[in-house]
């Protein structure tokens, strides 16, 4: 790798950095001062109230500095948005449609690994803090629930991570920039109940965006997993196990059948076969491995993106306890 692109990567490997560093500032202010409100009865600690607060938490902690972000990395690598950002439609809509239908077994899959990890784990003594979700009791509350954690979540998240992180690491590979944003989307969850699954379903998405060159592909089944999440949640307290559990089984059924089927369509129908390329400037494969480790190593090592890997790291470490210790 050429010394100027070494240097262009510690620099973006910097900006991601500090984008997280703002985030984990942000994340953690602001929970500290919604804390405050409600324990001064500033604020009245209402379901809908906690809707508001979280899609402004989404926003501002994880849409803002990322955002920001976007015009630094922009002049850095002198790239227009429409690369670095495809925000634009689908490149072709039976593409996109299989890939709703991937993205959706993907899901499902993902839930039941991420299930029998945890389950492996209490089995030998470790337990693991889970994100605390309110459940909406009435219909205005079903309607925020779905924007505070599907809609606003699916949209920040994948501007941040699929967007801004893997759109400005592509330049030096696809897989590496599709494997960093995993990580980055498992670590940014903070706890250990959600974050193998968000690395895995991160993994499928990130390949899925990048096919269909569109990043609403990556909206589309991010908010498809959190809508199932809020339902199976609302089902949960007002239905019995039975009819749970049921709905689980159905769903992951027509998950699979539907992946499958897009699968078929993909390679037998649409005869589409996916080989772009790893973006780097090597033209043999030795040099093209060459330089993904090196963009890989490199954009680990800026000091802004170790203090926030770091951290992230410990935090989610924190969330695993051992019953016998």
């Amino acid at each position: 790798m050429e010394k100027d692109t070494k240097k262009e990567v510690l620099k973006v490997s910097a900006v991601l950095g500090c984008a997280l560093l703002v985030f984990v500032l942000l994340g953690n202010g602001l929970t500290a001062l919604v804390r405050y409100f409600f324990d001064n009865a500033i604020l009245t600690k209402t379901f809908n109230v906690s809707c508001y607060l979280q899609i402004l938490y989404s926003i501002l902690a994880i849409l803002l500095p990322f955002f920001i972000a976007t015009f630094v990395i922009r002049k850095m690598q002198g790239r227009p948005r429409t690369d670095l950002l495809p925000l634009g439609p689908p490149k072709n809509y039976i593409l996109f449609l299989c890939a709703l239908g991937i993205g959706f077994m993907a899901i499902m899959i993902s839930n039941t690994l991420t299930s029998l990890f945890v389950v492996t784990m209490k089995d030998h003594g470790f337990v693991f803090d889970g994100a605390d979700v309110p459940i909406p009791k009435s219909a205005s509350g079903y309607f925020w629930a779905i924007m505070a954690d599907a809609f606003v979540p699916a949209l920040c998240e994948e501007y941040a991570l699929r967007g801004v992180v893997m759109g400005s690491l592509r330049k030096y590979g696809d897989s590496m920039a599709i494997g960093f944003s995993a990580l980055l989307f498992a670590l940014m969850h903070g706890n250990m109940t959600q974050a193998p699954f968000a690395f895995l379903l991160g993994l499928v998405i990130g390949r899925l965006v990048i096919a269909t060159d569109s990043l609403w592909t990556g909206i589309a089944i991010h908010f498809l997993n959190n809508f199932f999440a809020v339902l199976m949640q609302i089902m949960q307290n007002h239905t019995t196990t039975v009819t749970v559990a049921a709905t689980t089984v159905i769903a992951a059924t027509v998950a699979l059948v539907m992946g499958i089927i897009s699968i078929f369509v993909l390679r037998e129908v649409y005869h589409w076969k996916e080989r772009e390329p790893l973006r780097n400037p090597g033209t043999t494969k030795v040099e093209k491995r060459h330089n993904r480790w090196w963009a890989e190593g490199l954009t680990v090592v800026s000091p802004p993106m170790l203090v926030s890997l770091a951290y992230l790291f410990y935090v989610l470490v924190t969330t695993v306890y051992h019953k016998g210790g």
